[in-house]
């Protein structure tokens, strides 16, 4: 339940507002499944970015929603597009028909330009802020590669 979510998440009833406000038309399951993956993988990981090292950490998030059924933005779907293989037949597996090259264009670029200078062409993470979001939030608009606020506290 939702509840339950809420409660092993550790935010408290304003986050949950904020995230109905930010996807109004998601249902319990929905807003469940983002209060855990703050807990299990973006707080974590912010944090661990947000320590002191000595090179710089970059944080991004990968919101275009998968043409399969139920997928959502899920785990890895993003790698057809990092890797610009959304021809390989696959990438579909995850992606499903119809994936925009234009984002695959983009995220590719990035990598290859954070592999050949250390700086993907966004902020680096300083522990506040959003990460870089590429893609969504639905797949009726526009592809939009930029940075977009935290949806949660």
């Amino acid at each position: 339940t939702l509840a339950l979510a809420r409660a092993r998440s550790g935010k408290d009833r304003a986050a949950v507002r904020a995230l109905r406000a930010a996807l109004p038309g998601a249902g319990a399951g929905e807003l469940a499944g983002q209060l855990l993956t703050d807990r299990l993988l973006r707080d974590p990981l912010r944090r661990l970015a947000g320590t002191r090292r000595p090179a710089p950490s970059f944080l991004y998030e990968f919101g275009w929603p998968s043409g399969v059924p139920g997928l959502g933005a899920c785990h890895a779907l993003e790698l057809g597009f990092v890797f610009d293989t959304l021809d390989v037949p696959e990438s579909s597996w995850l992606a499903g028909p119809d994936a925009p090259q234009e984002l695959a264009d983009r995220m590719h670029a990035a990598w290859v330009r954070f592999a050949a200078t250390g700086d993907p062409g966004w902020r680096a993470w300083d522990g506040n802020g959003p990460p870089m979001v590429f893609g969504g939030p639905g797949r009726g608009e526009s592809v939009a590669v930029g940075v977009t606020p935290p949806v949660l506290p």
